[in-house]
């Protein structure tokens, strides 16, 4: 079991997507974590579009440290921009 001592949200844009390929984002991220990040645990996510048709999305991981969800973030790394991370812990 992960030990996690707080949840960082990544915001993340990632340009004109369809509901398809977001999904493919959310399975190719499953594939990276189970493969390297297993300390690291997907909550929940929330995506949108903005005005101009671009996805963008908010997850809440929980994680031993916020340099562990953005390893995570580097080594599935498709989005066009990338917002730092904001951690919900002071214990980090």
């Amino acid at each position: 079991m992960a030990v996690h001592t707080g949840r960082a949200v990544p915001k993340r844009i990632w340009g004109p997507a369809s509901e398809g390929a977001m999904l493919e984002n959310a399975l190719r991220s499953k594939r990276v974590r189970d493969a390297s990040h297993l300390d690291i645990t997907w909550e929940h996510s929330h995506v949108v579009a903005d005005e101009d048709g671009r996805a963008i999305s908010c997850c809440v991981y929980g994680a031993p440290s916020v340099e562990r969800v953005l390893e995570h973030a580097s080594a599935r790394r498709r989005c066009t921009r990338s917002r730092p991370v904001v951690p919900t812990s002071t214990s980090w």
